[in-house]
């Protein structure tokens, strides 16, 4: 009977410290993903420095670049958010992505919803300035 509830207690703790790690491991990757969103918010403005919106949806943004006046539509293809065109050719900018969602806010200035594969959501602003330089 007292090994039964010492075996009991030990199953206890380890179910609790499990559970624990379990937490902290989705903690973990909410703060990668967040950095990796950050990262995708720079690299989408700086690639975007001669791209100009010339059609915006709920899901894509479809751009033409005005340096080699070629269009590009910027989405999900799979789970992956890409700049693709039609020929097939394209720039992946993140994985796991399971729902994208644009909402302009005023001219250059985009909302954009990330939703991931594993639940997790974010929320960003995208200034796309169609300036040539």
């Amino acid at each position: 009977m007292v090994a039964l509830m010492i075996l009991s207690g030990l199953l206890f703790t380890f179910a609790i410290a499990t559970q624990g790690f379990k937490l902290v491991n989705q903690q973990h990757n909410y703060e990668i993903q967040k950095v990796q969103v950050t990262r995708l918010i720079d690299r989408l403005e700086n690639d975007a420095w001669n791209y100009q919106i010339i059609k915006a949806t709920e899901q894509v943004l479809t751009i033409k670049n005005l340096k080699t006046d070629k269009t590009y539509h910027l989405g999900l293809w799979g789970h992956c958010l890409c700049l693709y065109r039609q020929d097939g050719k394209f720039l992946s900018y993140m994985l796991q992505v399971k729902k994208v969602n644009f909402k302009q806010l005023r001219p250059h200035l985009y909302d954009m919803t990330l939703q991931f594969t594993n639940g997790a959501i974010f929320k960003e602003e995208i200034y796309i300035n169609g300036q040539k330089t």
